[in-house]
């Protein structure tokens, strides 16, 4: 990523891996700002936890820093998202991205430039039509447009997803979710050859583990839920994941809801090692 990126003090041993880790510090384009934090928070935690933080897992992935944004300017910020993205898949790494407002989701997915299914945790369906809205608000009609994602569903989601119809998306049935399980409808689209790009924001859990977030909603999922899902969907052609929408209270540096947001991320980066 070369002068697009930007140094700092990571947790993770300084190994080359076939995996890495991205900060991406935007959240210029949702209502409620503070997610640009979230980078920065992850790694001090873990600094804080100390040996603690990894506990004996098999975690082989590389922190490459922070990409270096032009805040407020979305149009030069997402075209430096792509190159950076794009450079790391082209030398065939496995990325993690950690926002960020879910508005990262859209320049990232449109790195890989090939038939992609899109995952997305999120409790809210994300689908604002008008253009002049928050474009964290316009992530699924956002990603509708480009005519390399083949498939999005979105899973957890429990505000809008009535009021939204896209022959590309599907909403899994909560029923399945709520149980740790997927539906056979995904089980078929994970098969096809498409690649797999799975983001993650983590309203879709419930604010009982995880409060800090922009749009906290009830009746969420809890974080073994989720991990026991993303276990299911991660698999040898999931190219990417981002994380997105933790708002962290900066006085707190390891509070209960960090804690489950590095189990959560932790687990998805071993899962994605296997």
């Amino acid at each position: 990523m070369g002068k697009n990126r930007s140094q700092t003090t990571s947790p993770f041993p300084d190994i080359k891996a076939p995996t890495v880790l991205i900060g991406v510090p935007w959240d210029w384009e949702s209502a409620l700002q503070g997610t640009r934090y979230f980078p920065l928070c992850f790694r001090e935690a873990g600094l804080v936890l100390g040996q603690s933080f990894l506990h004996d897992r098999k975690i082989q992935v590389q922190d490459m820093g922070d990409i270096r944004l032009a805040a407020k300017d979305t149009e030069l910020s997402s075209s430096l998202i792509i190159k950076s993205a794009a450079e790391l898949l082209g030398d065939g790494k496995k990325i993690v991205s950690i926002g960020g407002d879910h508005s990262i989701t859209i320049p990232l997915v449109a790195a890989l430039n090939e038939k992609v299914t899109v995952i997305i945790f999120d409790a809210h369906a994300d689908a604002l039509q008008n253009d002049s809205g928050p474009l964290s608000e316009r992530v699924l009609t956002e990603l509708s447009k480009n005519s390399n994602v083949n498939d999005i569903v979105v899973i957890g989601c429990r505000s809008g997803s009535k009021d939204f119809r896209n022959n590309k998306v599907m909403f899994e049935d909560l029923n399945h979710t709520y149980n740790g399980r997927i539906s056979s409808k995904l089980g078929k689209i994970l098969k096809q050859n498409n690649r797999i790009y799975v983001s993650f924001d983590f309203d879709v859990i419930d604010p009982a583990f995880i409060s800090e977030v922009s749009y906290p909603q009830p009746l969420g999922l809890d974080p073994k839920t989720a991990i026991k899902i993303l276990k299911h969907i991660i698999n040898g052609k999931t190219m990417a994941l981002d994380f997105v929408e933790f708002n962290p209270d900066i006085k707190s540096r390891v509070s209960n809801s960090m804690h489950n947001a590095i189990e959560i991320v932790l687990s998805a980066i071993e899962a994605l090692g296997e």
